[in-house]
C-alpha cells in the first residue's frame, strides 16, 4: 500500500504556468495564419469581383456587336450630354486609365447613342421596302442591370471603318439603399455622375469601377 501511495505521489502534472505558456505559444501560431487568410480571402473577394465586371462588360460588348452586324448600316447619336461630359471627365483625370486622352475640342467625335438601321425589301406581303430604326444607349444593352451601372461612349474614325468604344462599370447601389464601403472604398454607385464624383474627389484605388476601351472593325455604316 505504502509502494502505491508513492507512485501516486511521484506521477507529473501540467501546471497551471506551463498551460499558459502552451496557450501563447499556440495563439502566436495562429495570429499570423488568420492575419494571412483574412488578407487572402479579401485578395479572393477583390479577384471575384473584378472578373464578374469583366464578364458583364462582355455581354455589353457582345450585344453591341450583334447589333451591328444584324443592321443594314448604323450611325452615331448624342442624347445625353451630362453623361457624355461625365465619361469624358472620367476619361481625362487619368486616374482610371493613365495613357488614354479624349481631346475635349472634339466632343463630335464621342457620343453616347447608337442607332441601327434594318432594310427590310419588298415582299408579297410588304410591297414597298421600309427601314426600322432602332436607338441604344448603354444601359439598353444586354447586362444585369440591377447589379450594375455601364455607361460609356461611341466614336468612330474618319473613314468609318473602325468603331471605337468607351466602357464604365461598377456595381450598382441597391435602390433606397446607401452605397456599400468595403475597405473604406465605395463599392456601389447609382450612376455614371456618382461615379465621376467619387473618381474626382478621392485618389483611389480603384477597384471596383472597372474601364475598358474597345476597338473593332465595322463595314456597315452609313
Amino acid at each position: 500500500m505504502k509502494k502505491y501511495l508513492k507512485n501516486v505521489n511521484n506521477q507529473n502534472g501540467v501546471t497551471l504556468i506551463e498551460l499558459l505558456a502552451a496557450t501563447v505559444i499556440l495563439f502566436l501560431f495562429i495570429i499570423p495564419l488568420s492575419s494571412f487568410y483574412l488578407s487572402g480571402f479579401t485578395v479572393f473577394q477583390q479577384t471575384v469581383k473584378q472578373t464578374n465586371l469583366r464578364q458583364e462588360l462582355d455581354f455589353v460588348i457582345a450585344d453591341v456587336m450583334k447589333k451591328i452586324q444584324y443592321a443594314n448600316y448604323f450611325e452615331l447619336q448624342t442624347t445625353r450630354s451630362d453623361d457624355k461630359n461625365n465619361m469624358i471627365k472620367l476619361i481625362n483625370s487619368g486616374k482610371l486609365v493613365s495613357d488614354l486622352t479624349i481631346d475635349s475640342t472634339k466632343q463630335n467625335l464621342y457620343h453616347t447613342d447608337l442607332a441601327t438601321y434594318r432594310i427590310e425589301v419588298p415582299s408579297s406581303s410588304t410591297p414597298r421596302s421600309t427601314v426600322t430604326k432602332h436607338t441604344y444607349h448603354f444601359e439598353d444593352f444586354d447586362f444585369n442591370k440591377s447589379s450594375y451601372v455601364v455607361n460609356g461612349l461611341f466614336s468612330l474614325d474618319e473613314e468609318q471603318q473602325l468603331l471605337t468604344t468607351y466602357f464604365i462599370i461598377a456595381p450598382k447601389t441597391a435602390e433606397n439603399s446607401d452605397p456599400i464601403i468595403v475597405n473604406q472604398q465605395q463599392a456601389s454607385f447609382k450612376d455614371i455622375k456618382e461615379i465621376e464624383e467619387y473618381v474626382k474627389n478621392n485618389q483611389g484605388p480603384f477597384e471596383y469601377i472597372r474601364f475598358v476601351k474597345t476597338e473593332f472593325p465595322v463595314s456597315n455604316s452609313q
